[in-house]
């Protein structure tokens, strides 16, 4: 089976690092030139393992692998479509990503299309090493019932002990439920650039992220205390890591503030006013950030 993982950030390597040890033929594929160069040179380093495998630019994707595991941020979908387009019915795209998969989104492609949730507590650290924080899962799952058995083949074939990966029939509700504590966590984080952790001892944000989730939660028809309590538990898990969100402004990237709580207020007009106001602070500070 031959493996393309297509974005090496923190979530990109480790699912590379765990397939590739596992035996499975995998290729990196990488946006930037220089850590394309750093990747082939030590390869990816998980808690001081290395493993090599080959990596090119995204300008190289190839159609001749079996499955395409995406593990960008969804703000590279845009760059990333055309060729996913070109891939024929035999090809499989597998979306590990924040936010919601719908089936309009993916309603021009060809290609069989998987779903993931993953869950993983990872932090990266430079262009080749990166360290897991809290141990988790990934779910795979598809939009429609035709796709379940190549779905759970697919688990088959890649589950392993040390990187555990379970068929999810619902894989959008789980879908919904990781967007739920994304929607409260990175924004903030990212807005007052601080740990996970902050949101629990600072009693203000902590008001904050109960109405960002009782929102949240309401809008996508989820129980709002369970979910509730999962957002704090996973801000204790990760006291003291820092949100993708959180590491985007700090370089001056666009985060993904529009496909989280921006989904939301698009979907739901009216009805989350707190994720309006979120959106438009994290979108004032990309800009002032990026200057």
């Amino acid at each position: 089976m031959n493996i393309a993982v297509i974005g090496m950030g923190a979530v990109g390597m480790f699912v590379a690092h765990h397939l590739a040890r596992i035996g499975l033929d995998v290729t990196g594929y990488v946006r930037r030139e220089e850590q394309r160069i750093e990747l082939e040179k030590n390869g990816i380093q998980l808690d001081g393992e290395r493993i090599h495998i080959p990596v090119y630019s995204y300008t190289d994707l190839s159609a001749q692998h079996d499955y395409h595991i995406i593990a960008t941020k969804k703000t590279a979908n845009e760059t990333l479509y055309p060729y996913f387009k070109k891939l024929n019915a035999s090809s499989y795209l597998v979306f590990i990503q924040n936010g919601i998969t719908n089936a309009q989104e993916l309603r021009n492609l060809q290609a069989k299309v998987f779903i993931g949730v993953f869950d993983h507590g990872i932090t990266r650290y430079g262009n080749d090493k990166i360290q897991q924080k809290g141990a988790g899962r990934l779910s795979l799952g598809s939009l429609g019932d035709e796709q379940e058995a190549s779905v759970n083949k697919f688990v088959t074939q890649i589950d392993d002990p040390k990187f555990p990966v379970f068929f999810e029939k619902n894989i959008q509700s789980r879908q919904a439920e990781k967007m739920v504590i994304n929607c409260v966590i990175n924004p903030l984080t990212a807005l007052f650039e601080c740990f996970n952790g902050e949101i629990l001892k600072n009693p203000y944000l902590k008001q904050l992220a109960k109405k960002l989730n009782e929102e949240a939660c309401q809008a996508l028809n989820i129980p709002t205390e369970e979910m509730w309590q999962r957002t704090l538990a996973i801000c204790e898990k990760t006291a003291r890591n820092k949100s993708s969100m959180l590491a985007d402004i700090q370089s001056g990237k666009r985060t993904e503030i529009d496909y989280l709580n921006g989904y939301l207020v698009n979907h739901f007009p009216g009805n989350v006013p707190t994720h309006e106001t979120i959106t438009l602070l994290v979108k004032a500070k990309e800009i002032i950030h990026k200057d």
